[in-house]
């Protein structure tokens, strides 16, 4: 898959037909998320509507010079946003299962996330201050991780490490200390989640919850070898498809973390694995093919999205919103793929 999509000519990815595609794709998929988690297709097809405008015009560019004051707005209207929205909740979901429980339904957890990546990536891509960058990843870091959930800011941080590497800006000292505030993160959203009966202490509930990923897997593939089980529910059902691989193997109405490959697996068998690291691989490969012919931060960009969430999902695994987040990494693909072909003309 990666060989393969390193291989796709940009002139494919980045032409007005792919755009309108992703963009197309985008539209349907948050109209019928957001239809079922509110029953309004009125609702959900304008929030659709509004996304799908915001995207256009907010990668509007048509120079390689990056953005001056866009970023820096992303992020300051998306931390904001999550700072109103815990006022709105009325406490912190890392510390309330019923908040958190809110908060994981929520489109505003969805808005600030992406908005906050995509504009710290941007930032990441072609700032050079480099304590302003770890100082907005590690406050990013801290107010997603008051969700009470570890995925945001293990994709800040990601992010943050991944662009310092490839542009030569990564030293010991933030090594050092992007490490620790991911273990961290990690050790103290995973612990203070777990249910007050269980007996675990922090290091061994971080153990816990990566073998019962694993023996999830285990499970899905002792009962849908070969073809699968679920046609597509596991991985494709909104607002929350991973609780199809609960009630499917567990026998309970619960988000189940399972893998990259376990609702794939559950869906259509050894077919459902193979197209998902295809898929996977084309995405990755496109976008180290673009970061590698050409040296700007809009080729960064979206390899940074890919590259990061990919490790995240391996242990978490995809469900019906991140395919949906992978349809935005292509939409950038093809807006700055546009961008880079131009200009080297």
């Amino acid at each position: 898959g990666e060989r393969l999509g390193e291989k796709l000519p940009l002139r494919l990815i980045s032409s007005f037909l792919f755009q309108i595609l992703t963009l197309v794709l985008i539209f349907i998929s948050v109209t019928f998320e957001i239809w079922k988690l509110n029953h309004s297709l009125l609702f959900g097809s304008g929030t659709g509507f509004a996304l799908c405008l915001s995207l256009n015009l907010g990668l509007s560019s048509h120079s390689k010079e990056p953005p001056k004051k866009i970023p820096m707005v992303l992020v300051i209207v998306s931390l904001v946003t999550l700072s109103l929205f815990f006022i709105w909740l009325g406490g912190v979901p890392l510390f309330d299962t019923n908040l958190r429980e809110k908060a994981n339904l929520s489109i505003v957890r969805a808005f600030c996330y992406m908005t906050f990546v995509y504009g710290f990536c941007a930032l990441v891509s072609s700032k050079k201050q480099e304590r302003v960058l770890v100082f907005i990843a590690t406050l990013g870091s801290f107010l997603f991780s008051l969700l009470g959930f570890r995925f945001e800011p293990m994709g800040i941080l990601l992010i943050l490490i991944m662009a310092f590497w490839y542009r030569g800006l990564l030293n010991l000292q933030t090594t050092i200390f992007v490490s620790i505030l991911l273990v961290v993160i990690v050790v103290i959203v995973g612990y203070v989640k777990v249910p007050p009966e269980w007996i675990l202490d922090p290091l061994e509930t971080l153990f816990y919850r990566a073998g019962f990923a694993l023996n999830t897997l285990d499970k899905i593939l002792e009962m849908a070898y070969p073809f699968g089980l679920t046609r597509g529910s596991a991985s494709f059902s909104p607002p929350r498809s991973r609780e199809i691989v609960g009630q499917v193997i567990y026998g309970y109405n619960q988000s189940i973390t399972s893998t990259l490959i376990g609702a794939p697996a559950l869906d259509f068998g050894l077919i459902g694995i193979a197209l998902v690291m295809i898929y996977f691989g084309m995405m990755l490969g496109v976008g180290y093919s673009m970061l590698k012919k050409y040296q700007c931060w809009c080729s960064m960009i979206g390899y940074l999205l890919a590259a990061s969430h990919s490790l995240l999902l391996i242990e978490s695994g995809v469900d019906f919103t991140m395919w949906i987040f992978t349809l935005f990494i292509w939409h950038l693909y093809s807006r700055y793929g546009r961008i880079l072909r131009y200009d080297k003309t």
